[in-house]
């Protein structure tokens, strides 16, 4: 599911009516804290806390600290030697796993859509290594 001040924006509500039924939802559907996943985390976080912080809500509250970050799973495999492309932007990994365009980019449907299937596909990636018989 697709939460976001944007899609939530175009709907008429202000942003302290918005980041209050963010904060809902969190709190209403998920049992402690729920982890998150997205593409570069340190940006997302420190957009989320922020935006939080400005209608005097502390996000630490709503969300766990830890999750998974799809670019840092990138500079990982890139790392490793299994994957080449020269920058580990959601557009660029996007571009060059599934050879298409990413449609809705930088916004934050098209965003997590993106990020979502760029997750499922390096699953699938690493899942087909053996790191016994590489590594030992």
């Amino acid at each position: 599911m697709v939460f976001s001040l944007e899609i939530l924006e175009e709907k008429g509500q202000s942003e302290e009516v918005v980041v209050a039924e963010i904060r809902d939802f969190l709190t209403k559907n998920f049992k402690g804290k729920p982890h998150y996943m997205c593409h570069n985390a340190i940006f997302d976080l420190g957009f989320m806390k922020n935006l939080f912080a400005r209608h005097k809500y502390n996000s630490d509250n709503f969300i766990h600290y830890h999750g998974i970050d799809t670019m840092q799973i990138s500079l990982f495999l890139k790392e490793c030697g299994l994957y080449e492309h020269y920058s580990v932007s959601l557009v660029n990994c996007y571009t060059e796993c599934f050879k298409e365009e990413m449609h809705g980019a930088h916004t934050s449907h098209g965003d997590v859509l993106a990020c979502e299937k760029l997750y499922t596909h390096y699953l699938k990636m690493i899942s087909k290594l053996s790191f016994i018989n590489k590594y030992s």
